[in-house]
């Protein structure tokens, strides 16, 4: 029963290490070695059940199976750990750091520079490079208090060798600014930096990016002498102007004291080195450049806890960015034993790109107005430099006029802002009609600059006598309106009408008198022949009636008849 029962222990171990060897197997590079190993511990373990159930049938065999069957599995799980852990080591080589910048020195308690000159050596651009440097709260990883409460820098993108076969073309700079500890040791110090980008096939990738920095502690710390070491810094600098503009002189004044209260120092070189920025025919070239002479200093002597100052004459290249540029400070010197010491400091010279922009010729409609009445000015402004104009306004000052402020706001680099404005005659101008036209805007700072600019603008009085010469030609044309209004004319018609009646009246009345008169002349002479006539007639009748001739009164009968007719025919000629 016992043998039946160690049996069937042993074939349930063999049934639980396959699907473990299997899965180790799957999962490692080194497939074979595995297998092999999985094997020979399979093997080993079949053997030591046999020869215990040969050899002994108590309770002691059967503990001494069950151990060598986890003896076994445990160094199958070793190999399988340590065969995982082998294969996981991935050693990232495309972001490197270029060697064109030297490993920088700090003492205790002041800050420095950490630059990473990152260029990809892959042929393929990488992007969304995140750079994150790996913080310790030990002094003996990390050097540098935590002040902050991330250390994050990014880059859009690192060109691969595809852009430019030239490394140093290809590097972006990432700078980082620390403050050394005050209990840090004489010596050096590793620096590591964690990367996460992203390749050409959308992919996410990792790589560690190491460097150096030099340390210098208190007396005593990191060595075992013990003898003092005088050390000299760069406290301080100052330039001439205040603002350093790209592409004008400055003059470079840094303070160089010797910390040490024991020994001084002497025969002093400094070599000044600004950071490398473009290139000029295959050259690279540096942000500063000695104006006349070279970039290194000699000093003489440096007493113990003092002071000296040195200056010299630079000149910032045309083609900067605004940004702070490095300049790297190396210097050597001895002390009173002869004894020779190097040292380096870094100063951040902020550079400002000088906002260039220009004018159109101003259009003035009406150029020349009277008081109270308005012109429109237009004009565009040109940004011909190398930084964004912010908040872009123009105003204009002049006696004359009043009004026209406008508001351009941001002008690109390269682009242009519209001025339209209309402005009011307040005043007659006393000059020639000149307008100052100021046009104020801010750099990236938000620092305000005014720049003036003119125009001509006339303002004149309002011209009274044209004001009189028209009241008197409206009241000439009332005047004719009035002469040429329907009441004249109606008037001027009954006068032209009573005028004619009367003329007809008096023609009528004259004709009518004539008439008359005319009518009374042949009714009297109507009246005489009449008369004449019957004087006759009775004469005839006398004589007839004394003749008894009747013949002849008949006669004298029928001309009394047509006389009759002819008097009838004079009245109507007569009416």
């Amino acid at each position: 029963m016992k043998k039946l029962s160690k049996l069937l222990l042993i074939l349930l171990c063999c049934i639980m290490l396959s699907p473990i060897s299997a899965y180790a197997t799957s999962a490692t590079s080194t497939e074979t070695n595995s297998s092999n190993s999985i094997n020979e511990d399979t093997s080993t373990s079949s053997n030591t059940d046999s020869s215990s159930d040969t050899d002994s049938s108590s309770d002691t065999d059967s503990s001494s199976d069950t151990d060598s069957t986890s003896d076994t599995d445990s160094s199958d799980t070793d190999s399988t750990s340590s065969d995982s852990d082998d294969t996981t080591t991935d050693v990232n080589s495309k972001i490197m750091l270029c060697d064109n910048w030297q490993i920088p020195t700090v003492t205790y308690g002041q800050t420095v520079n950490i630059v990473l000159p990152l260029v990809n050596m892959d042929k393929y651009d990488i992007t969304n490079v995140i750079i994150t440097p790996e913080i310790s709260t030990e002094t003996s990883s990390f050097p540098f208090e935590i002040e902050k409460t991330g250390y994050v820098a990014q880059l859009t993108e690192l060109l691969g060798s595809n852009y430019n076969e030239d490394p140093l073309e290809r590097r972006q700079e990432v700078t980082y600014t620390f403050k050394a500890r005050d209990d840090i040791t004489t010596g050096y110090y590793a620096l590591n930096f964690d990367a996460i980008f992203t390749n050409v096939n959308g992919t996410q990738e990792t790589a560690t990016i190491t460097t150096y920095v030099k340390t210098v502690g208190k007396k005593g710390s990191g060595s075992s002498n013990n003898t003092s070491v005088p050390r000299i810094i760069i406290t301080g600098f100052e330039t001439n102007p205040e603002n350093v503009q790209a592409g004008e002189d400055f003059t470079l004044t840094l303070h160089v004291k010797n910390t040490s209260t024991n020994t001084d120092v002497s025969n002093i070189k400094c070599d000044l080195e600004a950071t490398a920025d473009g290139t000029d025919e295959n050259a690279v070239t540096q942000a500063f450049l000695p104006k006349q002479g070279s970039s290194t200093i000699f000093i003489e002597n440096v007493t113990k806890g003092s002071t000296q100052d040195i200056s010299i004459d630079m000149n910032a290249k045309a083609s900067l960015t605004q940004k702070p540029y490095v300049l790297n400070v190396k210097m050597e010197y001895e002390d009173e034993s002869c004894n020779q010491f190097t040292s380096e400091a870094n100063v951040s010279i902020p550079v400002l790109q000088a906002a260039r922009f220009d004018i159109s010729d101003p259009e003035v409609m009406p150029a020349s107005v009277q008081v109270g009445s308005e012109s429109n000015i237009m004009f565009s402004i040109y940004n011909t430099g190398k930084t964004i104009m912010y908040n872009v306004s123009v105003k204009f000052e002049a006696d004359s006029i009043s009004g026209g402020d406008t508001y351009v706001g941001k002008i690109q680099t390269g682009e242009t802002g519209n001025v339209d404005a209309m402005v009011t005659a307040q005043a007659p101008s006393t000059d020639d009609g000149t307008v100052k036209v100021l046009i104020t805007y801010e750099d990236e700072s938000g620092n305000p600059t005014t720049v003036e600019k003119t125009l001509n603008l006339t303002v004149t009085e309002v011209d009274t006598s044209t004001e009189d010469d028209f009241d008197e030609d409206l009241m000439g044309e009332e005047e004719y309106d009035t002469n040429k209004s329907p009441i004249g004319i109606i008037i001027v018609i009954i006068l032209i009408v009573a005028f004619s009646a009367g003329t007809v009246v008096f023609l009528k009345l004259r004709k009518k008198k004539k008439a008359a008169e005319i009518e009374n002349d042949l009714m009297s002479e109507i009246d005489d022949v009449y008369e004449d006539d019957i004087d006759s007639v009775y004469e005839a009748d006398d004589e007839a009636i004394e003749s008894d001739q009747m013949p002849e009164n008949d006669e004298a009968t029928q001309s009394q008849t047509k006389e009759s007719p002819q008097k009838e025919g004079d009245d109507d000629e007569i009416s």
